[in-house]
């Protein structure tokens, strides 16, 4: 199997669109979670702007670095200790194996959003 890889060049602008396609299923309400790295933090620059205009949402980050990038857009962050359960968590994958893409996939769409 092969893969594919994130620092191999082409990606970024990919990823780029991937977080921002990502932050618009989120909606007024839920429980966030913010993942590390180049494809979290352009997720979390399309929230932090959401959140300005008006978004109400509580985050939650995997990292040190993506916390103080949100509370700097003025993301709400709140503790593991504060919740039961998370709505939605965007990262990134940097490594992909071929051949595993396609199970991948047929979970995303087989997974209910409702």
């Amino acid at each position: 199997m092969g893969v594919i890889s994130a620092r191999s060049g082409g990606f970024m602008d990919a990823k780029r669109n991937a977080a921002e396609r990502a932050v618009d299923y989120i909606h007024d309400g839920m429980i966030v979670g913010l993942g590390t790295g180049s494809t979290a933090y352009w997720a979390i620059q399309k929230l932090g702007s959401r959140v300005q205009e008006g978004l109400n949402i509580k985050a939650i980050a995997t990292s040190i670095q993506s916390e103080e990038l949100a509370k700097k857009l003025g993301i709400p962050i709140i503790t593991f200790s504060e919740i039961n359960e998370i709505d939605i968590t965007i990262d990134g994958a940097d490594e992909v194996i071929i051949g595993h893409v396609a199970e991948i996939l047929m979970l995303w769409e087989n997974y209910d959003y409702e």
